[in-house]
């Protein structure tokens, strides 16, 4: 079972650790996304009428977004070191090196890093509707 938590915390965070380099070294690959969703571009192009109700919503101040994309960033290189700490404390369990409890306690902190890193863009995301589907 502790082999089976070690391979499922490397997977989230081989994944973020991908999504962490991007935003370190390429940040302008992201950035733009996160700065066209913060503005409501899509929204205000696409459905104006509807954009109207919700103009409270967009952030068009560019060091605010610049600022909250690093802490973006900041959160998920912090999330994918306690992931892999947590995948690496798994599999040493797993091997008898390291007691399952503490093993267990460092991947669930991982764990819940990766599940606030997607909530918080779920959350984001509703706040400035971004709806996938909508386009």
């Amino acid at each position: 079972m502790l082999a089976v938590l070690a391979t499922s915390v490397a997977f989230m965070a081989t994944w973020l650790t991908i999504g962490a380099f991007e935003n370190v070294f390429h940040p302008f690959l992201n950035e733009t996304y996160t700065a066209e969703v913060m503005d409501m571009a899509h929204m205000r192009g696409d459905y104006p009428e509807a954009y109207q109700f919700v103009t409270y919503r967009h952030l068009t101040n560019v060091r605010l977004r610049q600022f909250l994309f690093r802490i973006i960033t900041v959160w998920e290189v912090s999330a994918a070191v306690v992931l892999w700490i947590g995948a690496i404390a798994l599999a040493m369990a797993a091997s008898g090196a390291l007691a399952p409890d503490t093993a267990l306690a460092l991947g669930l902190a991982g764990t819940m890093m990766f599940t606030a890193t997607w909530c918080g863009f779920l959350i984001v995301g509703n706040w400035f509707l971004v709806c996938q589907h909508c386009r």
